[in-house]
């Protein structure tokens, strides 16, 4: 029986240059993640919480990298981002999406994209009030991977694939 995994953890410096504890994992595919910031704000002296923090997290990052894309799942292709506000859900890389707001949501999504190697895709559009972003992150809190990223997994998934398919 092969053993538990748990990720690997180390202090890094995040997007803002503050030293942080950072978690690595292996997907389901056997490939290592990129270091990604932990959740919370666990002090730099106790490596045993970023361990715990790390290991909790394992389970989730391994359930997506299992996920395919929507599009080859679901047969369902992105959207064409209109220049309207609302809450919409983005995914990008390792089965990860944002849900975030926007005044003008093909504006956010082109400014997003310069960081992001691969082309994000808008999946959903959640609500035309772009004042309700917080009750979403709420909501899929359970699946929050770092900041308005989430794992597109469980409820989530299927909230998107719901509002796609009416």
């Amino acid at each position: 029986m092969g053993r538990t995994a748990t990720g690997s953890v180390r202090i890094l410096r995040d997007d803002a240059g503050k030293r942080a504890w950072h978690g690595k994992w292996t997907r389901a595919d056997g490939t290592r993640s990129g270091w990604l910031p932990l959740p919370g704000n666990i002090p730099l002296d106790d490596e045993a919480a970023a361990k715990a923090c790390a290991a909790r997290m394992a389970p989730k990052v391994r359930a997506a990298s299992q996920v395919r894309s929507l599009n080859e799942q679901d047969h369902l292709g992105p959207l064409d981002p209109p220049e309207i506000p609302g809450v919409y859900v983005i995914q990008g890389v390792n089965g990860f999406v944002k849900i975030g707001r926007a005044k003008n949501i093909a504006k956010r999504i082109k400014d997003i994209q310069v960081g992001h190697p691969v082309p994000l895709r808008l999946l959903a559009i959640l609500d035309h009030d772009p004042e309700t972003e917080d009750k979403y992150h709420r909501r899929f809190g359970s699946l929050r991977a770092s900041g308005e990223w989430f794992h597109f997994i469980g409820h989530l998934r299927k909230a998107v694939l719901a509002i796609r398919t009416k």
